[in-house]
């Protein structure tokens, strides 16, 4: 069994290596402003109960949410997964559809003391991919040009988390540390009709810097019965904030004149500017929410979050982004965790609700973004019982934007894989 983890974390990281140099969602003209769109930071299970669960972990599953709860993980505990996603652009008059899949989250839990618990987790934080085209009439003129905007790339997070348990276990308290990374290219490609090449302004930007976010969570024990720990019922609070930081970016700029078919490469090339210095800040941000559970039988989650955007600042242009606030709502259910003639009743039941505003204004009204999640866990246990893994599945229905601007109708599935060990560093002897 160690050896098999041991190649699942190896084959993890190959993993991450490959999907992450290739992060792609499908295209949306919203991922040109900003960083790009933003990657909803909760995993497989939590997006299943409407991305709620500042408040909620059960130490079988990573909570990416709050640090705080990464205590709550008393096993060695590797959670990796994918996503994929089906959408439907349209405006007044067009409409178009699109389709991507990325790595979503690879981390890995490791208890350290009976109080504490440290961990990494790598995930995309943002994606930019946009194909944007736009033909008028020049001036003056009798000339027509098409100017295509084109974006790709995107940042991504590595997250060290540590999460302390205090006073008996009803007090958690943690830290998640983000190094923020990636690189994104931005095209301007200009054509007027008629002439045999055309105008291109690239930007090639990559970015770097740490982001910190602290949280918390009190968990309190509201009914108890000696005879039966089933009927025990918990009720918890928590919050996260997210400190605003500093990313630092590095640009080049080149224009250049291609040839009409694009085949002969680029003549007249100048390079602006190389390695020129630029800084995002980050803006800050809460998150708060409650949890009532009985364990391994049925949990209700509630979260509600802020973000500041509108203390976002770039260095490279002018976007201008509005604060936006959101909420989120769900519930698990099992049947039966101990079932021993019954597999089904032994599968975790999720189902979920989320809104949310986008930073995003379009003649004066905010846009939003909403969606119904439902899901499941199915166990998966060795032969020798050493570790519990699950394979947890999630889909997620959702509207954003607005028809007068665009409108994106998606169908997101998540697959996650979560393994548990409980001998990992356990050392045998022979007599």
């Amino acid at each position: 069994m160690r050896f098999f983890l041991r190649l699942s974390f190896v084959f993890a990281f190959i993993l991450c290596n490959t999907v992450l140099q290739a992060q792609n969602m499908g295209s949306s003209p919203y991922s040109q402003l900003g960083i790009g769109d933003i990657v909803n930071p909760a995993f497989g299970p939590q997006q299943a109960m409407g991305s709620a669960g500042v408040a909620y972990s059960n130490g079988f599953f990573i909570n990416n949410i709050n640090p705080a709860l990464w205590a709550r993980n008393r096993s060695v505990t590797l959670e990796v997964g994918v996503i994929g996603q089906y959408k439907k652009m349209s405006t007044s008059d067009a409409s178009k559809t699109v389709t991507g899949g990325t790595l979503n989250n690879l981390a890995l839990a490791l208890p350290v003391a009976r109080y504490w618990t440290t961990g990494l987790v790598l995930s995309p934080l943002s994606s930019v991919n946009y194909d944007i085209s736009d033909t008028r009439i020049l001036t003056g003129t009798a000339y027509t040009a098409t100017t295509r905007y084109l974006g790709k790339g995107g940042f991504t997070s590595l997250n060290w988390n540590n999460g302390f348990s205090l006073l008996k276990n009803r007090l958690y308290l943690g830290l998640q540390t983000s190094y923020i990374f990636g690189a994104t290219t931005k095209e301007n490609i200009s054509q007027v009709h008629g002439l045999p090449f055309t105008s291109a302004y690239t930007q090639n930007i990559t970015a770097s810097g740490f982001t910190f976010k602290p949280g918390f969570a009190y968990r309190k024990r509201v009914n108890y019965d000696k005879k039966d720990s089933l009927k025990i019922v918990y009720v918890s609070f928590a919050g996260t904030y997210d400190i605003p930081g500093r990313i630092n970016l590095q640009r080049d700029r080149v224009l250049e004149n291609r040839s009409d078919n694009g085949e002969s490469g680029p003549f007249g090339q100048d390079s602006l500017v190389k390695n020129e210095s630029g800084r995002v800040l980050m803006p800050g941000g809460f998150r708060a929410g409650f949890n009532i559970e009985k364990p391994f039988k049925w949990a209700v989650s509630g979260d509600f979050y802020y973000k500041n955007w509108s203390g976002y600042d770039i260095s490279y242009n002018t976007d201008s982004l509005s604060s936006a606030y959101g909420f989120g709502v769900g519930a698990e259910y099992t049947p039966d965790i101990n079932s021993v003639n019954s597999y089904l009743k032994r599968v975790t039941l999720r189902a979920g609700f989320n809104y949310s505003q986008m930073p995003i204004k379009y003649n004066d009204k905010q846009l939003s973004d909403r969606s119904i999640s439902f899901g499941a866990s199915f166990p998966v246990t060795t032969q020798d019982r050493s570790a519990l893994s699950y394979l947890n599945a999630t889909f997620v229905l959702g509207q954003r934007g607005d028809k007068a601007m665009v409108k994106e109708n998606y169908f997101k599935i998540v697959f996650d894989f979560s393994i548990s060990a409980f001998d990992w560093f356990r050392r045998y002897k022979i007599d």
